[in-house]
């Protein structure tokens, strides 16, 4: 039997925790769960991140409720009119707010539903990445429009494809991270950790790997009140990163974080890491939380079983060799053109 997803309003408490992202429905308070937003709010919780078509009203009941208690730092809504706290708030700076036409937003939703995009999911946390959650956003919601079919939960196999006998075949498998083979490893994460679990990341966080996602998850991590240092093997931070970008980032970084570069990780323990310098020292910081992000490997295996699933099979992107957006969808372009 599948798990229910209903939740008794006691089991919903149990799971909030100050920091999170909750999405509500409603409109105008009409079908609000104003007793569960009563409730939470009692807990005392705060620094929300909230989702939902409207702010409510000005009166603490509703979604209105986190606003104008001041339970929300965040609120991503279509229509904000009704509650004048939201503008009082937004000019004060203690709550950032973004306006999106309710199309928009429903399908921003409905594709963090259904995990459309790959890797670029985690541009839902992501602030500094809105310019990029936007165009992912398009991407799908275009190929809604155009009546492109997904199906997702689904293996794609020689097997299973051959069965609906393709024309072609476009492999956009992508990749996976590396991880390095460093003694404790285990006793890390993942970079995109911390946006799947923001809340179990700890304050001081060392970040082994300085190339462009290290970097980028570093700065946000230090942007939202964590203490970062990043240990880099080359002699410089973000050597993977376009000109341009690197020279934007960089600056910013070094007024949030601190960094190393030109060491050698030798074992990441239970409170910290170690690692030798080039002069040979060998040195301890200590750490809440470990992440590495040492690049992706391509999912070649996956790849490369689909190569005869029908008269025309083409690889793009990341399953061929780790690159960038622009790479990958270079490739798919051009391989369409192909078919």
């Amino acid at each position: 039997m599948p798990r229910s997803k209903v939740a008794t309003l006691d089991q919903a408490l149990a799971k909030c925790h100050d920091g999170m992202t909750v999405m509500l429905g409603g409109f105008t308070n009409v079908g609000s769960p104003n007793k569960f937003c009563r409730a939470l709010a009692d807990t005392g919780i705060k620094d929300l991140h909230i989702i939902a078509n409207d702010a409510g009203n000005d009166k603490a009941d509703g979604i209105g409720t986190f606003i104008v208690e001041g339970r929300a730092s965040s609120l991503v809504a279509s229509h904000v009119g009704l509650n004048p706290k939201v503008a009082e708030q937004m000019n004060a700076g203690t709550l950032a707010v973004t306006l999106v036409p309710q199309g928009t937003l429903a399908e921003r939703i409905r594709c963090g539903g259904a995990g459309l995009g790959g890797l670029l999911w985690f541009t839902d946390v992501d602030g500094h990445k809105e310019s990029l959650r936007r165009y992912r956003d398009s991407l799908i919601a275009r190929c809604r429009r155009l009546g492109v079919k997904f199906q997702l939960g689904t293996t794609a196999t020689k097997e299973y494809i051959q069965q609906m006998h393709p024309d072609a075949v476009i492999c956009a498998v992508g990749s996976s991270p590396a991880r390095p083979p460093i003694p404790g490893i285990e006793k890390a994460h993942h970079a995109l950790y911390c946006y799947d679990k923001p809340e179990a990341v700890g304050k001081k966080v060392i970040m082994i790997g300085g190339g462009l996602i290290g970097c980028e998850t570093g700065y946000w991590l230090a942007d939202t009140g964590h203490q970062v240092h990043v240990l880099e093997m080359r002699e410089d931070l973000a050597m993977d990163a376009l000109p341009s970008h690197r020279a934007a980032l960089l600056p910013r970084m070094a007024k949030t974080m601190t960094w190393n570069c030109s060491v050698t990780v030798t074992e990441v323990t239970e409170n910290g890491v170690k690692f030798t310098s080039q002069d040979g020292q060998e040195h301890f910081l200590e750490a809440d939380t470990v992440l590495y992000a040492v690049g992706q490997r391509a999912n070649r295996a996956d790849a490369q079983a689909l190569h005869t699933a029908a008269p025309f099979v083409r690889e793009v992107g990341d399953c061929i060799r780790p690159a960038n957006i622009t790479k990958a969808v270079y490739e798919g372009y051009h391989a369409a053109l192909d078919i």
